[in-house]
């Protein structure tokens, strides 16, 4: 590779197969002595922490992370934006096995009218799945990193989950994407009936151009993380982002007036706090109102 082309990803990532320069990344991570932001940390230093005596072999990989994920500056050396990611990357799990866990009993009570059944919870294959266990219907799937919950299971599990979700969509809904930061389009799926004891509601999917992930939700769940909404439960002493959607004792309505331009009527019913909206194109607040 010459001085003035720019690495390939293939490259790049080639530079982090070895333990010796996951461990620099690793240490480079820390928190900077004075708490301001990571440390930077002189050639010595470093190779102390990381271990490695032979100053040739820690300078040869050191040097493969050099201009890609660890720059040089006058007090030593210190992760580049890229070597914050892995970092962080490495934090979350991303890169790791964990091992499936569950499933877990909840307390919580099945969505259905018809169903005296609760919900259980596992995380397997990367997944989060909520379900409930009489009836088999799935109220929830949706990817989530190993390292992203405790060890206080089902409940962190699920707290976890929630707000990772509620996260998610509220990026996704302001057009950015939560994990590449590529741009997000809306889509309207039209009436979709999800579960077979829901009424069938219109249903809505993001999706980032850049790498494709993708939710699918309902008017009234994006509604839920909408800040004017928020604010206005707030204003009542509500934190929506404390309820999640599965929770029976949050009651949603919704009908779709028009389709072209889009008008939606949602109307959320939390700690018996009630609020009207109508949202319109690309699922945006038009009007929020405490009902009579």
């Amino acid at each position: 590779m010459t001085d003035d082309r720019p690495a390939t990803p293939s490259e790049r990532f080639a530079s982090l197969a070895h333990e010796t320069r996951l461990a620099i990344v690793r240490e480079l991570g820390g928190p900077a002595e004075d708490g301001d932001g990571y440390v930077t940390l002189p050639f010595s230093a470093l190779q102390d922490r990381v271990g490695v005596e032979d100053n040739g072999r820690f300078a040869y990989h050191l040097g493969k992370l050099r201009g890609t994920f660890v720059e040089r500056v006058e007090a030593g050396y210190r992760l580049t934006r890229p070597g914050i990611d892995i970092y962080q990357a490495i934090l979350a799990g991303a890169y790791s096995v964990r091992e499936d866990l569950g499933p877990f009993e909840t307390d919580l009570p099945c969505l259905g009218d018809d169903c005296e059944g609760t919900l259980r919870c596992e995380y397997a294959n990367d997944r989060f799945r909520l379900w409930c266990g009489s009836c088999d219907e799935v109220l929830v799937r949706y990817v989530l990193v190993g390292g992203c919950f405790g060890d206080d299971l089902p409940a962190n599990l699920l707290e976890t989950a929630s707000k990772r979700i509620k996260r998610d969509m509220l990026s996704l809904h302001q057009g950015y994407c939560p994990y590449c930061a590529g741009s997000v389009e809306l889509r309207a799926l039209g009436p979709v009936r999800s579960l077979r004891w829901s009424d069938s509601a219109d249903a809505f999917r993001y999706d980032c151009t850049r790498c494709h992930w993708w939710m699918q939700t309902r008017a009234s769940r994006a509604a839920l993380v909408l800040p004017q909404v928020v604010a206005a439960f707030a204003s009542e002493g509500v934190d929506l982002f404390e309820w999640p959607h599965w929770d029976a004792r949050v009651e949603r309505q919704e009908a779709v007036s028009s389709r072209d331009p889009l008008t939606v009527h949602v109307r959320l019913t939390v700690e018996n706090v009630t609020r009207e909206m109508v949202l319109g194109p690309e699922l945006r607040i038009q009007s929020i109102e405490t009902p009579a």
